[in-house]
């Protein structure tokens, strides 16, 4: 029995040093560039044992996906759980390379995952902001699902756009870090207080919307 269950656990734990490779290979080269050899040398196994194990690429990039997927739904809930001064403790942790880099290269590239990802991210943060706005963290609005959106445009903007918003140069993993620094006060700051100092912009702009509704 003992056996059997060291035989369990190292085949686990190989499985997931398979995946991990996996996904800081896909996040760093790519998912169409990325072969299962490589894959496997970074795992220190064999190619015949990454397809033990997953079967084929595709189903290993399925195995990548849904690690990615629940790592980010563990993170929100545990921002949704928290309150506004540990939510500044979260907020300063290091981004998790290559976990961010992996999400990064699905959006450019697209495809099923990357939908299925930023659907799921703005539901997930539309549940927050009800949490948050009935413990008093969060003001009230009418459109919960189109704050989400903004939410998660911000914050994944930031990723996006790590390589310009850090110093020319700047190795992927760190330039992630230095835009999460770069931008984390001023959207604070902006989150916390606003911008604007009156209302006109917002008046103006729900003039705009009930205008363009009676055009025919």
């Amino acid at each position: 029995m003992l056996n059997m269950r060291s035989a369990q656990d190292d085949d686990l734990t190989t499985r997931a040093r398979i995946r991990d490779a996996a996904i800081t290979l896909f996040a760093t080269h790519g998912f169409a560039r990325t072969t299962v050899r490589a894959i496997a040398a970074a795992a220190g196994v064999s190619p015949a044992l990454v397809l033990h194990h997953f079967g084929s690429k595709d189903g290993l990039r399925a195995a990548c996906d849904a690690h990615i997927s629940d790592f980010f739904a563990a993170s929100v809930d545990e921002v949704a759980g928290a309150d506004l001064s540990t939510l500044a403790e979260l907020m300063s942790a290091r981004p998790a390379e290559p976990l961010h880099g992996y999400v990064r290269q699905a959006l450019v590239e697209g495809g099923p995952f990357a939908r299925r990802f930023f659907d799921g991210l703005v539901e997930q943060t539309r549940r927050y902001l009800v949490l948050a706005t009935e413990r008093g963290d969060v003001r009230s609005a009418g459109d919960d699902t189109g704050r989400a959106l903004a939410l998660v445009v911000m914050s994944l903007g930031t990723q996006l756009l790590a390589d310009y918003l850090a110093p020319p140069g700047t190795p992927a993993p760190a330039a992630q870090v230095a835009a999460a620094d770069r931008v984390a006060l001023p959207l604070v700051e902006l989150l916390t207080h606003g911008l604007f100092t009156d209302s006109r912009l917002l008046d103006g702009y729900l003039a705009h919307l009930h205008t363009r509704q009676e055009e025919p």
